[in-house]
C-alpha cells in the first residue's frame, strides 16, 4: 500500500533487518489502522492525516516541518517552499500553501518566516527572495521598508552610495550643495576648506597671496622657490622670469625675483638660483639669460667671469675660436 500525500519515510537504521531499505508508511488516509505487503510494513501503523512523514524509530509518519510541503505519496523527504514564500504550518500538502512574503520582507528557500529588509534596503513587491537597495543619495536606518520613497534623502553637505544606513559628511576640500547627492564636489582650484560637511561652494575660501591650491584642497600650499603669487584665490603660482631667481618660499610679490648677478645667468623660468658662467664666457650685466663668449683670439679659464678682461689674448703662435677656454 502506498503513502498518502504529505507523508515521507526514512531508511531502516543500521543493525535492523533490511538496513538501508526505507520503511513505508502503509497508511490509508481516513482508515483506522494501516496495513501493507509483508516485509514492507512489519507492524501495523495508525492512520495519519496528509502532510505527515514516516519516522523509522517510531514506525510512524511525521508532519512536514514549517517551510516545507509534500504533494506526492510514498515520499521519504519533504520539499522546501520556494524563495520568496514561507509557511509556519506543519504538514502542507501543496506548494500553493506556501504563502508569498509581504512587501518589506524576503525569504530564502524553506523558510518558516519572512525576514524584514535590513536597514538601507526596501521591497515594494510581494513574494521576493531579496530586497532592493536604497538608491545612492538616500539612506535608511529602519527595517522592513516597503517603498523606495521611504528611503530618506541625504541632506546638504552629505552623500551616500546605494544601500546605506547613513549619509557621510563631505570631506574637507569638498561640498554638496544639493540634497540626495551621491558624491561631493571639489572646491575649485585656488580655494580650500578645512571643514567637513560643507554645504555650498561659497564656503570654499580663496587661497591667500603667496599660496596656491588644486581642486579639492583642504589647505593651500606655499609658492615654491623661483615663484610667487601676488593675488588671492590662485590655482598656481607665477614663475620668476628668465634672468632672475627666487630662493624663498611663499613670496607675494614679483620683487622676490631677483636679477642674476654679473658672472651668472639663468635661461629658464622659475629658477631658484643662477648658474655661473662657464670657462671661455663672461657676463658683465645683471639679469642675464646667457653668458657672452670671449672673442676669437682670446681664452678664459675662469668660471663666473664678470667682464671681458677675463678673456686673455692668445700667445704668439696660437689661436682660438670664440668662447674658448684655451688657445691652441
Amino acid at each position: 500500500m502506498t503513502v498518502a500525500t504529505g507523508l515521507r519515510s526514512r531508511r531502516r537504521a543500521a543493525g535492523e533487518a533490511g538496513a538501508g531499505v526505507p520503511w513505508l508508511c502503509c497508511c490509508c488516509v481516513g482508515s483506522g489502522t494501516g496495513g501493507g505487503t509483508a516485509g514492507r510494513c512489519p507492524i501495523p501503523l495508525h492512520a495519519v492525516p496528509q502532510g505527515l512523514d514516516h519516522r523509522d524509530e517510531a514506525r510512524s509518519c511525521d508532519a512536514c516541518r514549517e517551510g516545507q510541503y509534500q504533494n506526492q505519496i510514498g515520499s521519504s523527504t519533504c520539499r522546501s517552499c520556494p524563495e520568496g514564500t514561507f509557511s509556519n504550518l506543519l504538514g502542507l500538502t501543496d506548494i500553493g500553501q506556501c504563502r508569498d512574503c509581504p512587501k518589506g520582507t524576503f525569504s530564502r528557500q524553506g523558510s518558516r518566516v519572512c525576514e524584514p529588509c535590513r536597514a538601507g534596503f526596501f521591497q515594494d513587491k510581494t513574494g521576493s527572495r531579496e530586497c532592493q537597495p536604497c538608491r545612492a543619495g538616500t539612506f535608511s536606518n529602519r527595517l522592513g521598508l516597503t517603498d523606495a520613497s521611504q528611503c530618506t534623502k541625504c541632506p546638504l553637505g552629505t552623500f551616500s552610495g546605494e544601500g546605506r544606513t547613513a549619509c557621510m559628511s563631505c570631506r574637507a576640500g569638498t561640498f554638496a550643495d544639493r540634497v540626495a547627492s551621491n558624491s561631493c564636489r571639489d572646491c575649485p582650484p585656488g580655494t580650500f576648506s578645512q571643514l567637513t560637511g560643507v554645504k555650498s561652494q561659497e564656503q570654499c575660501r580663496p587661497c591667500p597671496r603667496g599660496t596656491q591650491s588644486f581642486a579639492g584642497s583642504r589647505s593651500c600650499g606655499q609658492c615654491g622657490t623661483g615663484s610667487y603669487q601676488d593675488q588671492i584665490g590662485s590655482a598656481e603660482c607665477k614663475q620668476c622670469p628668465k634672468g632672475t631667481f627666487g630662493n624663498a618660499r611663499g613670496e607675494t610679490s614679483a620683487d622676490a625675483c631677483r636679477p642674476c648677478n654679473v658672472g651668472t645667468f639663468t635661461n629658464f623660468q622659475g629658477a631658484s638660483s643662477c648658474n655661473t658662467c662657464f670657462q671661455g664666457t663672461y657676463q658683465d650685466r645683471k639679469g642675464a639669460q646667457f653668458c657672452k663668449n670671449c672673442p676669437a683670439g682670446t681664452s678664459s679659464r675662469a668660471n663666473g667671469a664678470d667682464n671681458v678682461n677675463a678673456c686673455r689674448p692668445c700667445p704668439p703662435g696660437t689661436s682660438s675660436t670664440a668662447g674658448s677656454s684655451n688657445c691652441t
